[in-house]
């Protein structure tokens, strides 16, 4: 529900494939939010699943056990430095690439679960 005059958005936000929150936002702009995909969301929507290429193929390729590949997969692991070079490497895109979309998810959880209404900015000038 959008309400223009009292600038209010409620959303469902999705924390997790098992989890939604409800939540009210005020004063915000109007753009559009949503959630980023998780890494493993994204290989299997753009590589994994129109080139019909197993998982246990691209870990070989990855050099990785399936299981570490599975795991990314789920969204269960994320992306390190150390993956985003091989993923750089078997599928392209930059490593920085690789490493951006996994902070993008973190931060919009993080936003999901973290209440930061008792934290206060520290006023420098005052100090």
């Amino acid at each position: 529900m959008v309400n223009l005059g009292q600038r209010e958005l409620e959303i469902d936000l999705r924390v997790s494939r098992r989890q939604r929150v409800h939540t009210r936002l005020r004063g915000l702009s109007l753009m559009t939010m949503h959630m980023p995909p998780h890494p493993g969301e994204f290989i299997n929507a753009v590589y994994l699943e129109p080139y019909s290429i197993s998982a246990r193929q691209l870990a070989a390729k990855l050099k990785v056990s399936a299981s570490t590949l599975a795991r990314l997969l789920k969204g269960s692991s994320g992306v390190s430095p150390e993956m985003a070079l091989r993923l750089s490497r078997a599928l392209g895109r930059s490593p920085e690439s690789w490493l951006a979309m996994q902070d993008l998810y973190d931060l919009w959880v993080a936003r999901g679960r973290l209440d930061l209404d008792s934290i206060e900015r520290i006023d420098f000038e005052a100090a």
